[in-house]
């Protein structure tokens, strides 16, 4: 192997091992950190939740019947399987909104998560919670 190809290989294996440092360890950086994160918590996203690839969500928000309501869950004992019910929007709610054309806000609950309704975007939707590490988490869907 001649140096050129030598010295590609070095980097190529240094910048390897710092990917693999960052998802086992975690690496704060700046104002946002990525962490790690068990091939269990991953798959533990994948049922459906609108908000599936934000692992910083504190609430997993889900379009019910084809897009007739909203359900939002928040977890319990760190375990995003496990959750009690914040918020339900029924249809009767969604079309009451629409039909309004005003922003509206349609949830909330003594825990501080709420959902709000703002017409003419394209992600009309904006859900709030509690964040981590005392910040707030905001995150804005369409709910078809």
């Amino acid at each position: 192997m001649n140096k050129k190809h030598r010295n590609i290989f070095i980097v190529l294996g240094v910048s390897l091992a710092a990917v693999v440092f960052v998802s086992l360890f975690g690496l704060p950086l700046g104002k946002f950190t990525i962490s790690k994160m068990s091939a269990e918590a991953y798959l533990a996203h994948q049922d459906g939740r609108l908000n599936d690839r934000e692992f910083w969500q504190t609430g997993a928000v889900y379009c019910r019947g084809g897009g007739e309501a909203i359900e939002v869950l928040y977890a319990i004992a760190k375990d995003p399987r496990l959750g009690h019910q914040a918020l339900f929007i029924t249809a009767q709610q969604i079309v009451q909104a629409r039909l309004s054309g005003k922003v509206t806000v349609l949830g909330t609950s003594a825990d501080g998560y709420s959902v709000t309704y703002y017409p003419g975007s394209s992600k009309p939707f904006v859900f709030v919670a509690p964040g981590l590490e005392g910040k707030i988490y905001a995150f804005a869907f369409r709910c078809p």
